[in-house]
């Protein structure tokens, strides 16, 4: 359980809430995190530090039910008051009346107290609540109303509530009342009415109560399931409401090495070129031109309804990623791991994101970080030839049977670059070139299409060895020689090199390049973009405002300029104003901080243990 600070609200911030005068409680990082100002503190944030203090067994019912309820007032314009159902990561749940002398239900209790009970109705559990819930309470919520069952793969709906009451029956529910925990109990006939017949009077005499409004359980249902995934990262929560020229404490000390800040530089700069080129993908440089003027596109412009928003390159990137952490999870845990299948479990979910299925023989896990992200839920034009492939797979870890060289294998694995140089004592340069080839492969049937990507995955392994990127693309040259179909990537980086040294516009080079749709192309107009930029910005325009695949090329050009100059060469702005900033930044982190993790069956840091796993579960 998480270390809570008591804190003291200000006049003002009780004024503005309308919350009596008492101890609040909040999570010990989420302070570190926060501005130093309680009026600026969230009140979501309070509530869920109050739903982890009411776990503690000797907690005070009264005076933490009188702050969430009337932090539950603060908080109804964000609750959907007329919604009768919440769902979340492999659970939902309705809301309406039980009787409670009669139904059969399933009950959650805590001492003597009832708190919520829950009865079938079809397929849906339906529940109702009689007292805020503390955190473990909820996540018994959630665990009784899944809809799958992850430990046999088969769905619950018109069993749930016999689900619910074989979960009553374990020995964890007595161990949690006996410790004064919330806990779970099965009524076959009704609360208080035992199965001989006899009443438990402490029990039935509670038939009566009166029930919680269905928007304070749903209310504190979303609470929770968002802290549930974020609470590794309240930073990046806090972020929103400090000053947008400031930068969160926690992120300073996140920034304590050159190389941790080239991390973060390489995906941030990534999803920032991702961002300039999505409203101009698809468009000729003369149509830019006309539309932005002469230097083409020079700032974030709206694309998908905002300014800033990433497309499919950067949601791959991400959960290229994440199947790479999760594959080191797996590993700590289990002995033994698959990288490349991993990865391939990854894009699975990734698929589900883009309102595809996965194939029904593969038994995908959608849990974890990042399933868990609204915001990567959306369809940002993503590529055929991934969708198709992954659709099409019939394990994790099967290379696609097209003949694709499409650019889509390259632009998401810049992760393997960086876990490779992190884990460099165990992957050399040939290594993280073979795996991202494979990553690659999972999508892009053609040499061209899966040889370019293990370029450019040990291109950034070199640039953090501190060679300069004209020594890591010569000394990559060498090892294409020795793979079969590396012709038309060979050329075209030394294309790429060799135009580098011209002062031929850049428009006019690039163009002879070509226009970023394929692989080789991709790669290597990013390349040459890098090595002629003066600056960021301009490395900006100049990878995006060409014919063809922007979005790509402004991606991998911003990964390779983060990893050679870090995240300080990038504008704070920008930074500022691209989607899913702070997801972005935490993942980089991740890659970074992975092996000094103390996870896997000999932990010494139990808490610390269960949250990676849940964050980025090994399955």
């Amino acid at each position: 359980m998480s270390e809570l600070t008591v804190l003291k609200l200000k006049p003002e911030a009780l004024q503005k809430w309308q919350l009596p005068e008492q101890e609040y409680y909040l999570p010990t990082e989420a302070l570190f995190a926060s501005v130093g100002e309680n009026t600026n503190m969230p009140p979501e944030l309070l509530l869920h530090g109050m739903q982890l203090k009411l776990s503690e067994p000797n907690a005070d019912f009264r005076l933490i039910h009188t702050a969430m309820f009337a932090l539950f007032n603060t908080l109804y314009e964000v609750s959907l008051e007329t919604e009768t159902k919440t769902e979340g990561n492999n659970w939902s749940l309705k809301y309406g009346d039980i009787d409670l002398g009669n139904d059969e239900i399933v009950t959650i209790q805590r001492q003597n107290r009832l708190l919520a009970a829950f009865r079938q109705e079809g397929p849906d559990l339906i529940m109702c609540a009689y007292e805020p819930l503390d955190d473990q309470a909820l996540s018994k919520v959630k665990s009784i109303c899944q809809d799958v069952d992850k430990m046999v793969n088969e769905t619950i709906a018109e069993k749930k509530l016999q689900y619910a009451a074989h979960l009553s029956s374990g020995f964890r529910q007595m161990y949690a009342a006996d410790a004064g925990r919330s806990y779970l109990s099965y009524w076959q006939h009704g609360l208080g009415v035992c199965n001989d017949g006899t009443l438990a009077e402490i029990w039935h005499q509670q038939t009566g109560l009166k029930t919680v409004p269905h928007m304070h359980i749903g209310t504190q249902l979303q609470v929770h399931e968002f802290f549930d995934h974020l609470e590794f990262n309240y930073a990046a929560y806090m972020r929103p409401l400090r000053d947008s020229g400031s930068w969160p404490a926690i992120q300073d000390e996140k920034l304590n090495s050159e190389e941790r800040s080239k991390f973060i530089g390489c995906l941030l700069g990534g999803a920032i070129g991702d961002a300039f080129g999505a409203p101009v993908e698809f468009m000729s440089r003369a149509s830019i031109l006309a539309k932005h003027g002469k230097n083409g596109v020079t700032s974030l412009l709206p694309a998908y309804d905002k300014i800033g928003a990433i497309t499919d390159d950067t949601q791959m990137t991400l959960f290229t990623a994440e199947g790479l952490l999760r594959a080191y999870v797996r590993g700590c845990h289990k002995g033994i791991t698959s990288w490349v299948s991993c990865i391939g479990h990854a894009y699975q979910r990734w698929l589900q994101t883009q309102s595809c299925d996965s194939p029904r023989h593969l038994n995908v896990f959608n849990d974890g970080l990042l399933w868990n992200v609204k915001a990567l839920h959306s369809r940002r034009a993503p590529g055929n030839t991934c969708l198709n492939a992954l659709s099409c797979a019939n394990s994790f870890e099967e290379y696609a049977l097209n003949d694709s060289k499409g650019c889509g294998g390259v632009m998401r694995v810049a992760p393997v670059g960086l876990m490779c140089w992190r884990l460099k004592s165990s992957f050399t340069v040939a290594d993280c070139f073979d795996l991202a080839s494979d990553a690659a492969q999972l999508t892009h049937g053609h040499p061209t299409g899966y040889l370019a990507a293990g370029a450019f995955a040990a291109i950034v392994y070199q640039l953090l060895e501190g060679q300069t990127l004209v020594e890591a693309t010569q000394h990559i040259l060498q090892v294409l020689k020795d793979k079969r179909d590396s012709k038309e990537t060979i050329e075209a980086l030394k294309q790429a090199l060799a135009l580098s040294k011209t002062k031929l516009d850049t428009s006019l080079a690039i163009t002879k390049m070509g226009e970023g749709w394929i692989a080789e192309e991709a790669l290597a107009i990013s390349i040459y973009s890098v090595l002629v930029a003066r600056d960021f910005n301009q490395l900006m325009s100049i990878s995006v405002s060409h014919d063809g695949d922007s979005d790509s090329t402004g991606a991998i050009a911003g990964n390779l300029w983060g990893v050679i100059h870090g995240l300080n060469s990038i504008d704070r702005e920008l930074i500022e104003q691209v989607e899913l900033a702070d997801l972005i930044t935490d993942v980089a982190s991740d890659l970074f901080d992975f092996p000094t993790w103390d996870i896997g069956l000999y932990s010494t840091d139990k808490e610390f243990n269960s949250l990676i796993s849940q964050k980025y579960p090994g399955v």
